[in-house]
């Protein structure tokens, strides 16, 4: 039971880590930051998929219901899965899914 707990707490914490930082991003980058040598934080505004696909509103609730779907698929498998790893990384893809979903 604690693992499931686990589990649930995690797509919790990075799905709120991913939402604050789209809007720090969003609202304190103009261009780019340097963080490390290695790693440069940009921002770049992508209003859709290739040729502008997600301007049309019937294609990007389809995607949304893609989302949504992997959420619950992944979820399901979620359920039964004992091993540590394998849980963290359903909890990292369902709380990316939800944040694009949510976006």
């Amino acid at each position: 039971m604690a693992l499931k707990h686990f589990h649930i707490l995690l797509i919790g914490l990075i799905f709120v880590l991913d939402q604050l930082t789209k809007f720090l991003v969003r609202n304190f980058v103009s261009s780019s930051i340097v963080v490390l040598p290695f790693l440069q934080i940009s921002f770049v505004k992508n209003v859709g998929i290739a040729f502008g696909f997600l301007q049309f509103e019937l294609l990007r609730w389809f995607f949304v219901l893609i989302a949504l779907g992997v959420i619950v698929g992944l979820w399901h498998f979620s359920k039964t899965e004992k091993n540590y790893f394998v849980l963290c990384c359903f909890s990292l893809i369902i709380a990316g899914a939800a944040g694009n979903a949510f976006d």
